[in-house]
């Protein structure tokens, strides 16, 4: 993997360097990124093994584990970067919870209204 990696950088500095000659180190960082990038490279949001903090609907609040490849598609969902963020995550499930009935519930109602509109019209 490594190997690859390093063609991916070597090649694209080489196509830079070549047509552009005069390209500033930033731009050239910028263009290398995209294309590594473009070529597949994911970059994680942090290091496995770091510390993150996940919601869960058994915990009253968020806890904290070690990031690992697996949590990477609950990313934003249920595992944040900081505690901060798992706890604004669960207040507004809370909110959404706690905002009354659900959109099933209020198109029963909205047909039920309509009914009787009809039958009294």
């Amino acid at each position: 993997m490594e190997k690859r990696l390093y063609r991916l950088i070597v090649d694209k500095e080489n196509e830079l360097y070549s047509e552009l000659p005069y390209m500033t180190d930033s731009e050239r960082i910028e263009k290398v990124a995209k294309h590594l990038i473009a070529n597949g490279v994911v970059v994680l949001p942090c290091k496995i093994g770091d510390t993150v903090w996940v919601v869960s609907k058994n915990c009253a609040e968020p806890f904290s584990a070690k990031f690992r490849l697996d949590d990477i598609d609950q990313f934003g969902k249920r595992v944040f970067l900081t505690r901060a963020e798992a706890l604004r995550r669960m207040r507004g499930a809370k909110r959404r919870k706690q905002s009354g009935k659900s959109l099933n519930q209020k198109k029963t109602e909205l047909i039920n209204l309509q009914d009787k509109m009809l039958l009294n019209g």
